[in-house]
């Protein structure tokens, strides 16, 4: 019984999860099959990310949950795409330009190579940062965690953190400050 209350004080209650499931499960399914062309992948990295949302999304605040979840349904989807693809050999080139096609199907497809291209000038700014201000980034955007949980794993002060961030966007900004 203790293991029981042990594991709802450290996650969220079922109806709220069946709640985000409701609204968000469909889109979530749709942008998984934009990263793994397919559907039946796309299900299985949705559902690993409401299994991680069911255990962990009490950590992330409620305005923030919808972006979280697309994170990680992103970061399931690539990891799913990719083990599929191992054993058939390396990805082809065509694979991997439309991977780099962004999320919003909305797009016209001179948007949709604007966003391509604004992603790779992104990465490769931050690939010219110092490995600290990468890896604050990293855990901050790329995996949606807090500021403090962000600080617990680099083993650093919050504010040497967010002077991390500051440093690392400060730093992006100007470079692309520069480039118009």
């Amino acid at each position: 019984m203790s293991g029981v209350t042990e594991q709802s004080a450290n996650s969220l209650p079922p109806h709220l999860v069946d709640e985000c499931y409701r609204q968000w499960s469909e889109s979530l399914s749709r942008f998984a099959w934009t990263v793994t062309r397919d559907w039946s992948l796309a299900n299985d990295a949705v559902q690993n990310a409401f299994i991680a949302f069911s255990k962990s999304g009490h950590l992330v605040q409620e305005p923030a949950r919808k972006a979280w979840l697309y994170k990680v349904t992103f970061r399931q989807a690539v990891r799913l795409r990719d083990e599929s693809n191992k054993p058939f050999g390396s990805l082809s080139s065509e694979t991997i330009e439309s991977d780099l096609q962004p999320v919003d199907l909305q797009l016209s497809p001179l948007g949709k190579m604007v966003a391509a291209e604004d992603l790779e000038r992104v990465s490769a700014a931050i690939q010219l940062l110092p490995i600290d201000q990468q890896q604050v980034i990293q855990l901050r955007i790329y995996e949606g965690k807090s500021f403090a949980e962000v600080a617990l794993a680099l083993g650093v002060p919050l504010g040497t953190a967010l002077s991390r961030m500051r440093l690392a966007l400060e730093k992006l900004r100007a470079c692309f400050r520069q480039e118009s």
